[in-house]
């Protein structure tokens, strides 16, 4: 409620910003990378780019017929990622499983040795953050 009735219209009238959904995303970790999903996936007219680093959830995207028969229309990145240390990991292996078997693209990855920590999740977003807003 804070997001979509607060901060988007406030950035939206206060800054420079393209009020476009191909212009938007939502990204986050841990218990950020769940609402960011939850916002990202209950969204899909507000933000192209999707993504949980050790945190998540696609349930929204894959239990919903037609959610999951749009998803690849609507969204340009679906991101799903965790350390192998980490206990996120089964979470993320099951919204990956989930994606695959609706068909859903999206990008996942699993990163031996890594815990629930910053040390990936930089990682995460310098490497997204290069692929995002491309076109």
């Amino acid at each position: 409620k804070d997001l979509l009735g607060y901060v988007i219209p406030y950035v939206e009238k206060e800054f420079r910003v393209i009020k476009k959904q191909k212009a938007r995303a939502i990204m986050g970790y841990s218990m950020g990378g769940g609402q960011a999903t939850t916002i990202g996936f209950r969204n899909p007219k507000l933000f192209a780019y999707v993504g949980g680093f050790s945190g998540g959830n696609a349930n929204l995207i894959t239990s919903s017929p037609e959610r999951s028969a749009t998803a690849n229309k609507d969204y340009k990145m679906i991101f799903v990622g965790a350390g192998t240390e980490d206990t996120a990991l089964n979470g993320a292996r099951s919204s990956h499983t989930a994606m695959t078997e609706k068909g859903i693209k999206h990008i996942f990855s699993e990163d031996t040795g890594y815990g629930h920590d910053y040390q990936i999740w930089r990682q995460y977003l310098h490497t997204l953050l290069q692929n995002t807003f491309r076109d």
